[in-house]
């Protein structure tokens, strides 16, 4: 947390839990001159500690409800294949992340479809279509319980 003071971080919980929010209302919550704050908040975003804005949607208005974790491995691990791999998963709209992981398996994938049949469909018409893929693994998200986006600063270090 280099460089990050006690209200760079403030204002950094505040945006993630309302970005929003007015620079007046930010100004007077973080206790600093609207035009200090707004200074502040452009430095974050030209460090880049302050990278996106977003909305988040309610996923069951829009029809999207459920969730596939995918655990996958490649045929090969060269150069590659993996940056092949990497190319073509981030086109799958219905890949919501994707890591490179340890253990017996290569990659996870967060998937967000309509329903199971919309995963069939995914599945066999996207995901198998991109070479080296050797096995794959899917779990279905019962019950989603806890969905953070938000990395909490402590404003004391």
């Amino acid at each position: 947390m280099e460089n990050l003071d006690k209200i760079n971080r403030k204002i950094l919980n505040i945006l993630q839990d309302d970005c929003s929010i007015t620079n007046n209302e930010l100004a007077k919550r973080v206790g600093l001159a609207p035009a200090t704050t707004l200074e502040r908040v452009r430095k974050l975003e030209s460090r880049g500690v302050l990278s996106n804005y977003v909305a988040q949607i309610n996923p069951k208005s829009v029809d999207k409800d459920t969730i596939a974790f995918v655990e996958l491995s490649l045929t090969k691990h060269t150069t590659e294949q993996v940056e092949q791999f990497n190319r073509a998963i981030v086109e799958l709209e219905e890949v919501e992340d994707c890591y490179r992981i340890s253990g017996d398996r290569d990659y996870l994938l967060k998937v967000r479809v309509k329903d199971i049949k919309d995963f069939d469909r995914f599945s066999f018409e996207e995901l198998s279509k991109i070479p080296g893929i050797e096995r794959c693994s899917t779990k279905f998200v019962l019950k989603p319980i806890i969905n953070k986006t938000k990395i909490t600063l402590p404003e004391e270090v």
